[in-house]
């Protein structure tokens, strides 16, 4: 009974490892199971990260392909650059030349005008000097006309004009007497009109001298204040370009500049209206003035600044 009990409880036992050798192969092949799952996994994992990366091969060589060919169009661009380069190079060179060629024309048709001018000049200068000749055998003639016949005869043998006047034809003395007789009054009304405007000339004339000697006298006189008032206050100062786009000017006496400045506050209402004595500073002001409020009484320190003394070159320019 014993032996039989024990070898019950061996079969026992033998049964329980074999259960428990049963559940740790399950556990194995489960294990095993899950193992394959992952390798399968990753298997697939790979595919895809082959696939990716064939992609991304593929993309590279794609972005290779374009950067072959953007450095194939720079290429091109350069090379058209150099031609163009060179096209405005010859341009240039056809445009001096262009310039040069009319240069020369110019200076060419300003020479020919300038010798267009001389001769007309000189054309000119003849026909005066053929009128001023003109107008003295006019007032020659007038004078032998009103000259008694002794007096002309005297003076006819010294001139060659006059030899030559004598030198007519007997008609023509015949002409001369008959019409002489109806010429001389009105000769006479002539001489007195021309006597009467040269007397009327000179008057003019002398009242001009007289003016014009007034005026001078007068000049003098102002020029002589203006010099003793270019002094000290009332002297011309120069003026930075910040005042200067507000006052108006480069160059003017100091108290034109405050003057100036007040009519600026006025008429772009800067005065506080709680305290009129106050100005608030506009853009342009706070470039001469850096504050955002100043008392208006006290803003020639600030003015100082951009003021320099009297140059009268400056002035003058």
């Amino acid at each position: 009974k014993i032996s039989s009990l024990n070898e019950k409880r061996e079969n026992l036992s033998l049964k329980e490892e074999n259960t428990s050798i049963k559940k740790k192969k399950i556990a194995v092949a489960a294990v095993i199971s899950t193992l394959k799952k992952e390798i399968i996994a990753v298997g697939r994992e790979n595919k895809t990260l082959k696939e990716e990366s064939i992609g991304v091969a593929r993309e590279n060589l794609n972005l290779k392909k374009e950067k072959i060919a953007v450095a194939t169009e720079n290429s091109t661009l350069k090379e058209e650059t150099i031609a163009v380069g060179r096209e405005n190079k010859s341009l240039k060179e056809e445009n001096t030349t262009v310039a040069g060629e009319n240069s020369t024309i110019l200076l060419k048709l300003l020479v020919d005008k300038e010798r267009q001018i001389k001769d007309l000049e000189t054309q000119i200068s003849s026909l005066k000097n053929e009128e001023s000749k003109l107008n003295n055998e006019q007032k020659c003639t007038v004078c032998c006309d009103e000259m008694p016949e002794t007096k002309r005869k005297s003076t006819s043998v010294g001139n060659p004009r006059k030899r030559a006047k004598s030198s007519l034809s007997d008609n023509e003395k015949a002409d001369k007497k008959a019409t002489a007789g109806g010429s001389k009054k009105l000769k006479k009304k002539i001489s007195r009109s021309v006597g009467i405007k040269k007397a009327k000339k000179k008057e003019s004339t002398t009242g001009k001298n007289t003016k014009l000697k007034n005026k001078k006298s007068t000049s003098t006189g102002a020029e002589k204040v203006k010099k003793k008032s270019i002094t000290g206050y009332t002297a011309p100062v120069e003026l930075s370009s910040q005042l200067a786009a507000i006052v108006g000017g480069y160059a003017m006496p100091r108290h034109e500049v405050v003057k100036r400045m007040w009519d600026y506050i006025k008429e772009n209402n800067l005065q506080d209206p709680e305290d009129k004595q106050m100005v608030i500073c506009d853009w342009k002001l706070s470039l001469v003035i850096p504050v955002e409020r100043f008392r208006g009484f006290g803003m020639s320190k600030y003015l100082k600044q951009h003021m320099s003394g009297w140059n009268a070159t400056f002035v003058n320019r």
